[in-house]
């Protein structure tokens, strides 16, 4: 988002320039969040994951993990850290159907929620059927089995 605060453009430009931006952050969206090869659910190679990893040259890039590995930081010592992108999921892809840039029925969208129900982020509680925000081995405290 800095990057349009760095162009200059006339008031009257402005929202033509930022709707031609969100424009090609949308035409790249999938290119940036899915996976074509995913591990979690056999029969569904293509759905969103998570965390892209970083390339060599931008920031966070680490170049003593392999291609499309991801170091998650918040870990406990001696807990696993480093994972592949396309094991680490949640349910944030849902957020474009709710800001209306993706459709409910899209396919991804159908097929990303199948990974999210068949993978640890769906459990069951003696209260019925739950979602965890992120798998419970990310770091972000979401241990307990109900």
């Amino acid at each position: 988002m800095l990057r349009i605060l760095r162009v200059p453009v006339r008031r009257r430009n402005c929202g033509s320039y930022l709707e031609t931006y969100a424009d090609w952050i949308e035409a790249h969206l999938d290119e940036w969040t899915t996976t074509a090869d995913g591990v979690l659910l056999p029969e569904v190679k293509y759905h969103y994951m998570r965390i892209r990893p970083p390339a060599e040259g931008e920031p966070f890039y680490n170049p003593q993990l392999p291609p499309g590995w991801i170091h998650i930081n918040n870990r406990e010592p001696g807990e696993r850290s480093d994972f592949e992108a396309r094991e680490v999921i949640d349910a944030g892809f849902l957020e474009l159907v709710r800001y209306g840039i993706r459709r409910a029925d899209d396919p991804l969208i159908g097929d990303s929620l199948k990974v999210v129900d068949v993978d640890c982020l769906k459990i069951e509680t003696p209260f019925g059927d739950c979602w965890r925000r992120y798998q419970p081995w990310n770091g972000y405290g979401q241990k307990k089995k109900w």
